[in-house]
């Protein structure tokens, strides 16, 4: 529906009005209504901003009633346009355009008519020109979308709608003068704080509800249509309602779904992983992060909308409500977290490729100063009360454009093209180790193979950043738009009711459900790139949960293991007992001990089977064969914890890629470690 749609029902209802006191006929002057009436305005809408409620003029076969309903629209939809549209004077242009100020004509004699005898004719009383150039002065937008000018007249009538000074009509017809001129309406003497006059104000339509002003504001979180008492409902319609349900849905699916994906993972390298690394640690703080971006999805999957509304009509503020803006806060911390440690982790693999004597001091740095940083970033906007819900998304955040840009989105872009700088060293570093180490094509593969698994995730992470910030600048750049198709919506709930109307395509659902979808994916995307590895198994099935004196997973999976193997055998083979299994795969497997004695406890048999220490460390090693020709014994200063027997073939493969990398290195004189963890 056009913007000017209810600018056309005031001008049309005018013409009509104005019509239908004239007919077809060769004089330059109007026939006038001769059924027309002057009555006393019955409404409450105008009645503050007539020039005289007791006598306004209705033409032949219309009502009062007809009148009013289109005020109501017209007023209505002037009201979201701004307060320059909404001002007292053009209120006061319009409603006495409507309900126009009515003269009696008293004739000689009566003039039988129609059935009845005509004593007096009723005039009615057009407001001055320079009221209408006013009124279109202080509503532009009025001008932008209509047609309508103020030198118009009512065609084939010739019936000015705005007058210079006053209208002229003939009344020889009814035996009246042949020129009656009745001055045009100055709605500037129209006093419009009278007493005696009703207060001005709107019948709230639905969806939005009334709400005293007197006692709120929009700083308590209501959102008022411009000049009403009428507030918008919560959350704030800019999609529909199945539009609504399905971004709802996501975030509560994938919400929960994350936060579990978050929790296995920092108990996993937060908890149980005896290993950790700088890898593994810049894991576990995007998990972290991660995790406190999933509150509001738990909060708003118990709650439901209630989370963010109260009672449907006031948007969540930090300076009235506790659980809605703790939630932003942790989210906005949250989000800047995970690009700080994107960041982070961007920078450390390209440190990692260069293999820098300084890459492992860095750590102590940059792990306090991502935190500070975020944290301080988080807290500042609390002394502004700035955490809220604003509207069309799903989460407190900060509430006002300018904190957002500031507080978050320009640290935002500072990090990620700063991270894509760094994503561009890795590529130009990866390419100058696969030249200086590619002695075959093997070695190449097993390189880049090695580092895949960060690299992927740091590209994956970047595209959606990017594709959130280039979301956000977007949205913003249609603040106006927005605006506007908001004030159409407005005008067709008041012009048509909220059943015909729908605020679909007043913010793109799709871009905007990407956007959502995005936010709530990252923590899942960890897990699948880290969470489902040789790696994660080896580490719970070691750790004291899956592995103790009462418990051990590891050898119900080997049995259950042996047992399908051998009922898979040909008919007549006979099963191996799993001790007689054990007993044969030790005897003919080599095993790695270490020169210093393991602690006999009662977990040995779990501690064991840890995962390895990292190739560099085993690289140094020297394995030789003991007094059993199927043991090997490693040699190594100073003294090592106890080694798993348990490496396998990819494992081997990169210790293998260590020493061709370091022996290439030796005779290049340029050290490179390649990173990452990928097992």
């Amino acid at each position: 529906m056009k913007l000017y749609y209810l600018l056309f029902i005031l001008f049309i209802t005018l013409k009509l009005v104005q019509g239908q006191s004239s007919s077809s006929t060769n004089t330059t002057y109007p026939i006038v209504d001769p059924f027309a009436t002057c009555q006393s305005y019955t409404g409450t809408i105008c009645k503050k901003y007539l020039k005289d409620p007791n006598s306004i003029w209705i033409p032949y076969n219309k009502t009062q009633e007809e009148f009013e309903e289109n005020a109501l629209k017209v007023l209505s939809s002037m009201t979201i346009m701004g307060d320059s549209c909404a001002n007292d004077h053009s209120l006061k242009v319009v409603c006495n355009m409507l309900f126009q100020p009515c003269q009696t004509v008293d004739l000689p004699y009566p003039i039988p008519l129609g059935g009845r005898n005509i004593t007096k004719i009723a005039l009615f009383q057009s407001s001055c020109r320079s009221d209408c150039i006013q009124f279109f002065n202080d509503c532009p937008r009025m001008t932008a979308k209509s047609n309508i000018t103020c030198e118009d007249v009512v065609p084939k009538f010739l019936v000015d709608m705005f007058p210079v000074s006053s209208n002229s009509f003939n009344l020889s017809k009814f035996r009246g003068p042949d020129i009656y001129s009745i001055q045009c309406a100055v709605t500037d003497s129209i006093i419009v704080g009278c007493p005696l006059c009703a207060p001005y104000d709107f019948t709230c339509a639905a969806p939005f509800t009334y709400k005293n002003r007197s006692t709120t504001n929009e700083e308590d979180g209501f959102k008022y249509l411009t000049g009403t008492a009428c507030v918008f409902p919560c959350p704030y319609p800019v999609f529909d309602k199945s539009q609504f349900n399905t971004i709802f849905k996501i975030s509560n699916a994938f919400g929960v779904f994350g936060f579990i994906c978050c929790s296995f993972m920092i108990i996993t390298f937060g908890i149980l992983d005896r290993h950790q690394d700088r890898h593994t640690r810049c894991i576990l703080y995007m998990c972290i992060f991660g995790l406190l971006m999933t509150f509001t999805d738990l909060a708003l999957l118990s709650q439901g909308f209630e989370f963010l509304c109260d009672g449907g009509i006031r948007f969540r503020r930090q300076h009235l409500d506790a659980a809605c803006p703790a939630t932003g806060f942790l989210f906005t911390f949250g989000g800047l977290g995970i690009i700080l440690w994107w960041g982070t982790a961007a920078f450390d693999l390209w440190m990692v490729l260069r293999n820098l004597n300084t890459t492992e001091s860095y750590e102590k740095f940059y792990t306090p100063i991502v935190f500070v940083v975020a944290l301080t970033l988080a807290l500042v906007p609390l002394s502004d009360n700035q955490y809220g819900y604003s509207g069309g998304s799903l989460q407190c955040f900060l509430r006002d454009q300018d904190w957002q840009i500031g507080a978050f989105w320009v640290p935002y872009c500072v990090v990620l093209f700063s991270g894509l700088i760094f994503v561009g060293l890795i590529f130009r570093e990866v390419y100058k180790v696969v030249i200086r180490t590619d002695d075959g094509r093997t070695k190449s593969i097993r390189l880049i193979r090695f580092n895949l698994k960060p690299f992927i995730l740091l590209m994956v992470f970047m595209v959606e950043f990017f594709y959130e910030i280039i979301f956000n600048f977007y949205s913003t750049s249609r603040n106006e738009t927005i605006s506007e198709k908001m004030q159409e919506y407005v005008t067709c709930v008041y012009a048509h009711g909220e059943d015909h109307c729908s605020p679909s395509g007043i913010i793109p659902f799709g871009p905007h459900a990407a956007a959502n979808t995005i936010r709530v994916l990252q923590p899942i995307q960890i897990f699948l790139i880290y969470g489902i590895t040789k790696r994660t198994a080896t580490i719970w099935l070691n750790s004291p949960l899956c592995c103790n004196r009462f418990f051990n997973l590891r050898d119900i999976i080997s049995l259950a293991t042996s047992s399908w193997n051998s009922s898979s055998n040909t008919r007549g083979q006979m099963s191996r007992k799993p001790s007689e299994m054990n007993f044969r795969r030790a005897t003919s497997q080599p095993t790695i001990t270490a020169t210093n004695d393991a602690s006999d406890d009662d977990n040995s048999s779990c501690s064991s089977k840890e995962s390895p220490p990292s190739p560099s460390i085993l690289s140094n090693a020297t394995m030789v064969p003991s007094n059993n020709n199927n043991n090997l014994q490693v040699m190594s200063s100073p003294p090592m914890e106890a080694i798993s027997t348990d490496i396998d073939i990819e494992e081997l493969e990169e210790v293998e890629l260590n020493n061709d990398i370091e022996q290439n290195n030796n005779n290049n004189n340029n050290n490179i470690e390649p990173g990452g963890m990928d097992n």
